[in-house]
């Protein structure tokens, strides 16, 4: 199977985007480089890697001044990275190719662009409830706008979908997606040093009041930080010598370290999850999971108490980590499912 890989990197927005960076990574590692045609090429794919930041990659470039209309006989599917303005853009100059459409919906929101999942075989959408409780339609158009993004979706016809069944479509065609870690992040060990870490900023109410309840706690062992920690490397040694890490919902409730707490070997506590996620935890068996703010601490005394236990989750989260949750088998699921609906297999 070959994949052009819609990329985006538009001006004002971050370099970095989780979700669909860390996919790359892991299509590369599975299809190989020259399966994978990133358009346009991302230039944090192929810089020199940079130890403190997330998602920044040397792979060669062996794409630049790939035409994808001219050469669409070259790849047979397309990937959409993410519902951002430049991948939207060379979206709509392709959809006159015929050529099969997948969407990854990486964004932090629960909306859905509905034209995409018109035009998609598939449609990985992050942060959604699983069964959907509703349809949240992604508007593009602010009053003023005149791009050519937003012409179309300023131009689109009122009646779109209106005789199609879009609960139906979405059932049909929505497949959770997830962070994930490479796999390098398994490799790490750290000697043991606190009880339990958490460091985040304030990017949601259930943030706010844990780093309020945790901080006025002052408990020796517990290692909190209001905001963030030095470099990448630093802040991952800093979780792996932690017993326990919490994870806390942000902007949304998935968060990559709600995958590196266990990847680099300390015990996943995190508050129930709210969305649909493909091989999730078994709780309490590969990590542990709270509903309120004060079950926290008695659930860390109960591990700290039972060193045995402690042990045992640790190690079956990191398994769970290795054997699903990598860029590699992330990657190979969304290999897999793209498989699955082609018409006619590619693989």
């Amino acid at each position: 199977m070959r994949l052009l890989y819609l990329t985006d990197f538009t001006d004002g927005l971050p370099p970095v985007d989780y979700l669909p960076d860390e996919l790359y990574h892991g299509l590369v590692h599975l299809l190989g480089a020259d399966n994978v045609i990133d358009y346009p090429p991302k230039p944090t794919y192929h810089s020199p890697e940079s130890d403190g930041q997330i998602c920044r990659y040397a792979f060669p470039n062996l794409h630049a001044g790939f035409d994808p209309i001219r050469r669409a006989d070259d790849y047979d599917v397309i990937v959409i990275s993410s519902p951002r303005p430049m991948a939207m853009g060379s979206w709509l100059s392709m959809r006159h190719l015929g050529k099969p459409i997948v969407t990854i919906d990486g964004q932090d929101d629960r909306g859905f662009t509905l034209e995409m999942l018109y035009d998609s075989i598939l449609y990985f959408k992050r942060e959604v409830t699983n069964p959907i409780q509703e349809i949240v339609e992604r508007r593009y158009a602010p009053a003023g706008q005149t791009d050519d993004i937003e012409k179309f979706f300023m131009a689109r016809d009122p009646a779109f979908l209106k005789d199609r069944n879009v609960n139906r479509e979405i059932e049909r065609k929505l497949r959770p997606i997830s962070f994930s870690v490479e796999a390098e992040l398994l490799d790490i060990r750290e000697d043991k040093k606190c009880d339990l870490f958490f460091s985040g900023g304030r990017t949601h109410r259930h943030r706010r009041a844990a780093l309020d309840h945790l901080r006025r706690l002052n408990r020796p062992g517990f290692d909190i930080v209001d905001g963030h920690v030095g470099t990448r490397r630093d802040y991952l040694r800093r979780l792996a010598s932690a017993r326990i890490g919490l994870s806390i919902q942000g902007t949304g409730f998935d968060c990559v370290r709600y995958w590196e707490i266990p990847a680099v070997g300390s015990l996943l506590l995190t508050e129930r999850p709210t969305i649909a996620i493909h091989q999730n935890f078994q709780f309490p068996q590969q990590a542990f999971c709270f509903d309120r703010l004060d079950q926290i601490v008695p659930l860390v005394d109960q591990l700290l108490r039972n060193p045995a236990l402690l042990e045992s989750v640790t190690q079956a989260g990191r398994d769970h980590i290795r054997n699903h949750h990598t860029t590699t088998t992330r990657a190979a699921y969304v290999v897999a499912e793209i498989d699955r609906a082609l018409p006619n297999r590619v693989s």
